[in-house]
């Protein structure tokens, strides 16, 4: 057993830190979890099912209307992106929803809050801010396998 003592210690070593690799993999890397959440997500209409957006009193089909294009879009406070009849919600109109949005971590992982998150998501009745499958699977292949690779194999390097 003495050859593989040096390689179970460091595996012992490293599997006990997985869960502090991971949540500082997500910590490192926010602005690119907030960009898949804003842009590929909420950006396209999509909530945290990856189903669209519907408003209560909007389209069948989660895209703009033409009276939003052509009234509502108009009137103070002016949205942020164009509202064009057709086009899917885009969860854009002052900027406070996307703007305010903060990650919160606990043991179990990561939360992203928005100061106007309760409203929003009771207005449009589902979740928002939590990312839909493809990007969850996204973050996985992206940030934290790399960062769990780099940490799990590079004490072997320095055996």
């Amino acid at each position: 057993m003495g050859i593989l003592k040096p390689y179970i210690d460091k595996l012992e070593a490293t599997a006990n830190e997985l869960d502090n690799v991971a949540i500082q993999a997500v910590r490192d890397n926010e602005a690119f979890i907030l960009r898949l959440l804003k842009d590929e997500q909420l950006g396209k209409g999509m909530d945290s099912l990856g189903k669209d957006i519907l408003h209560p009193k909007g389209s069948a089909d989660g895209t703009y209307m033409p009276r939003t294009e052509n009234y509502w879009a108009k009137k103070r406070p002016f949205p942020r992106t164009p509202k064009i009849t057709g086009r899917k919600f885009d969860m854009e109109w002052t900027g406070t929803f996307k703007d305010s949005m903060e990650f919160k971590y606990d043991k179990q992982g990561f939360d992203i809050l928005s100061s106007t998150k309760r409203a929003m998501e009771a207005v449009y009745g589902t979740k928002l801010t939590a990312l839909n499958t493809k990007n969850l699977k996204t973050v996985g292949e992206k940030v934290i396998e790399p960062a769990l690779y780099e940490h799990i194999f590079k004490p072997f390097s320095e055996l």
